[in-house]
């Protein structure tokens, strides 16, 4: 396993927060390797893991009230939404098989960071599952404010949430940065392009194998996406694709099971 706990004489801190630092010469890996100290004692080693962020996207379209469930599906399943149809892409999710089946074996993450935000505006021509190429635009500022604060969000694994509110609670620390001399145009971003921006854990949430874990987007009343085109005028999109994002260290036993290489 990449994140071993190891136990110390010096494993509790002043303060019960965990700390990170550079170590040699301890029984939980070589030279090198990065401890991270929990408020419990426990020391994890990482000395086989990268950095990187496991996400999904999903859609939510005129008139929902039922939710959109990120994360509960794998790459070549239909995108998570109401009736789609759309198979999952390596650009949606890099998710080898759904969430409610928990991280692969010998799949193991610490999560330090949890971000979401507008991937696209589609659904033109009252078509509630546009594939990936079909007409789209950015999403822009009224649809998405109009969208955000009626989208309820929650992260949960393992049964218990360990993070709720709103998308703005979240905020992507990425995105376009956009000029455009198209009358009225507008682009809606959910917080600065920056990823220090983002939500960032001090005490990170721990996933083993088999576990499962889910990122919810339940509307709590119909909702109303009816954005008007601005490249294309004569265009009315219906359909918002969200992208949901776990940031932080991830091992997989040497199996990348997402991987189409």
């Amino acid at each position: 396993m990449a994140f071993n706990a190891v136990t110390s004489q010096s494993s509790q801190t002043q303060n019960n927060l965990p700390q990170t630092q550079n170590v040699s010469g301890r029984p939980a890996g070589a030279s090198g390797t990065i401890e991270i100290r929990m408020p419990d004692g426990k020391t994890y080693a990482i000395y086989n893991a990268i950095e990187r962020a496991l996400y999904s996207t999903g859609q939510v379209a005129n008139g929902q009230t039922q939710a959109t469930v990120l994360f509960s599906k794998g790459i070549n399943d239909p995108i998570p939404g109401i009736g789609s149809t759309r198979t999952s892409t390596p650009v949606d999710t890099n998710l080898p098989r759904p969430g409610q089946m928990g991280l692969p074996p010998a799949w193991e993450m610490l999560i330090y960071g949890l971000a979401c935000g507008f991937i696209r505006a589609s659904g033109a021509a009252a078509n509630a599952t546009p594939a990936i190429d079909a007409a789209s635009e950015p999403v822009q500022f009224d649809a998405g404010w109009a969208v955000e604060r009626l989208i309820y969000n929650r992260f949960k694994y393992n049964g218990i949430t360990y993070a709720d509110g709103t998308m703005m609670d979240y905020p992507d620390g990425r995105g376009f940065v956009s000029q455009s001399d198209l009358s009225g145009f507008s682009l809606a971003q959910n917080g600065r392009q920056d990823p220090r921006a983002r939500v960032a854990y001090v005490i990170p949430i721990h996933e083993t194998e088999g576990l499962k874990f889910s990122w919810t987007l339940q509307p709590v009343v119909a909702l109303v996406v009816a954005m008007t085109g601005r490249i294309t005028v004569s265009n009315t999109y219906s359909v918002l694709d969200i992208k949901a994002r776990k940031i932080g260290f991830l091992q997989t036993g040497g199996q990348d099971g997402a991987s189409i290489d």
